[in-house]
């Protein structure tokens, strides 16, 4: 018999999402995270109805209104060739938050894949190779790891993203890994097993939707930090070149006027704390949410 935890409640699918949506509207926080996350995903849309000067996203340089502070015209000023910083973190937001969604929508299948399969093959070569090949690559912090497979690669978004890919899969493998093993030891996974079913069915039907609630709050929690990474490679140059606007980029050529010209580096960088703390508040929304249900 096939008992999954979301079948031992018993309660529909529409009512529990009811319960849960009551329980996250209360939570103030909550509220303010996920405002914050669907108002910067709205500015990134929308980027050309809402910046003021879409056209300074690109080759543009205008010397006679260069360095001017912020004001009604240009409220976050305007950076050493005359572009609206404000339009300019308008449309950054785009290849930011691109860079959040593609790196997780590749590392989160590929790494949870990994961590299932080692987990369920526990004490196999296959869990050895996995795992072994999992804590070399956690043996190095992410950053450096990514500051070097992005060094190796022509410097673009593309390749920026695929630097971070590469350090973040692990991090899912390790979740998915620990929740296979206890998984194992469940009764509806020896009943699959004595039935006949195959481990690719096991793993992806009978163990993966017990592994969701965790994963997905891990994946909110994650968008945030994979940004700021990202905006750390185009800091020193290897992220999206100009004249392309990113806010790494942004951050880094507005220190170099610092602190007369704070609004180069202080809008910017404002935008990545924004980013990061609604999509934190966001995450721990989602982990006290799936906590409360795990305990009912």
């Amino acid at each position: 018999m096939n008992i999954r935890t979301s079948h031992r409640r018993g309660i529909p699918l529409k009512e529990r999402m009811g319960q849960g949506w009551y329980r996250f509207s209360r939570s103030k926080l909550s509220i303010l995270g996920l405002a914050g996350a669907a108002l910067l995903v709205f500015a990134a849309v929308f980027a050309p109805i809402i910046a003021p000067y879409p056209h300074h996203a690109g080759k543009v340089v205008d010397f006679a209104n260069a360095n001017q502070p912020p004001s009604l015209q240009n409220l976050c000023g305007t950076d050493t060739m005359g572009r609206d910083v404000f339009s300019r973190i308008i449309y950054a937001l785009r290849s930011t938050l691109l860079m959040g969604v593609v790196v997780l929508s590749v590392a989160v299948p590929f790494g949870t894949s990994m961590g299932l399969i080692a987990g369920y093959f526990q004490g196999s070569l296959i869990d050895s190779l996995i795992t072994r090949l999992t804590d070399i690559f956690l043996a190095i912090p992410p950053l450096i790891l990514a500051l070097v497979v992005a060094s190796l690669l022509k410097p673009n978004l593309l390749n920026a993203m695929l630097a971070i890919t590469v350090t973040w899969w692990t991090w899912y493998a390790r979740l998915a890994y620990g929740m296979a093993t206890s998984l194992n030891r469940e009764y509806y996974i020896r009943s699959a097993q004595l039935s006949g079913a195959g481990w690719i069915h096991i793993v992806f039907r009978e163990m993966l939707p017990n592994c969701l609630s965790p994963i997905l709050t891990k994946m909110t929690l994650d968008i945030g930090i994979v940004i700021m990474i990202g905006a750390a490679l185009s800091f020193v140059g290897l992220g999206e070149q100009p004249p392309a606007p990113s806010l790494g980029t942004m951050i880094s050529d507005g220190a170099k006027y610092m602190p007369t010209q704070w609004w180069l580096t202080v809008f910017p960088a404002l935008t990545i704390m924004i980013i990061v703390l609604s999509f934190n508040l966001l995450g721990d929304s989602f982990r006290d949410l799936f906590s409360t249900e795990e305990k009912k």
